[in-house]
């Protein structure tokens, strides 16, 4: 079964069991996978209150290995980001 991407919006998530998990590697490779397949890719988006300014990250990660059993609210937040900065642009190009 051939699956035409083309036009698709997506980002990229992971999780790895440590610090130097490799989570950035992922993010890369699905990127990579999404623009070869002509897809949109979204990051999610930060804002510095006190300087005003926005960037964008390339994708969002957790660490869930032994040093850190769980998900931070910090790493929630970057996947929060990154759902609804998704969720936003696909809705836009929607026409909603």
């Amino acid at each position: 079964m051939k699956v035409d991407f083309t036009d698709k919006v997506g980002g990229a998530f992971t999780t790895a069991g440590g610090q130097v998990g490799g989570q950035g590697h992922v993010v890369v490779s699905l990127l990579l996978f999404m623009l070869n397949n002509r897809m949109i890719v979204a990051g999610p988006l930060y804002h510095n209150e006190v300087s005003g300014s926005i960037w964008g990250e390339s994708g969002a990660a957790a660490i869930t290995g032994p040093l850190d059993p769980g998900v931070s609210d910090e790493e929630l937040d970057g996947a929060r980001r990154l759902g609804e900065r998704i969720a936003r642009i696909t809705k836009k190009r929607k026409g909603s």
